[in-house]
């Protein structure tokens, strides 16, 4: 057996509950135990899945989990889809990816139409659905 959790990943060690006692358990080790993250949620979840990087499920949905959205400087939505970046409407293009697949609010540069569409969706082409009524009836 290697050097214990308490060893290798003491900041994972720490959010271990009793009875579970990290230093029984390696950072391979597929048992599941209890944990208790910085906020106070708890939950359970294989060793080896929090040293992957899983975390508590309430913090990583919603405003909790934005952190773990937010690109790093040059690869958000804002930075690669200026355009598309300029429609966002009430929420900050520089805090997601341009992959990401959250259902955001949008409004028309060009008509003012608000709609909710993804991200990855507005990078595929996809706009502003009257505009693109509009220059359908045109053609």
């Amino acid at each position: 057996m290697g050097p214990s959790l308490t060893v290798t990943h003491p900041e994972l060690a720490a959010e271990m509950i009793t009875p579970f006692d990290p230093d029984d358990y390696t950072h391979g080790s597929h048992v599941k135990v209890r944990w208790r993250g910085p906020a106070g949620h708890e939950w359970d979840a294989t060793v080896s899945n929090r040293v992957k990087g899983s975390g508590c499920p309430v913090c990583s949905s919603g405003a909790g989990g934005r952190a773990r959205r937010i690109p790093s400087q040059g690869a958000s939505l804002a930075d690669l889809y200026p355009a598309v970046a300029a429609e966002a409407d009430g929420w900050d293009p520089r805090e997601y990816r341009a992959k990401s697949s959250a259902r955001m609010p949008w409004v028309c540069t060009n008509c003012g139409y608000h709609w909710s569409a993804t991200i990855f969706a507005r990078t595929q082409r996809t706009g502003c659905p009257v505009c693109a009524r509009a220059n359908r009836t045109k053609s």
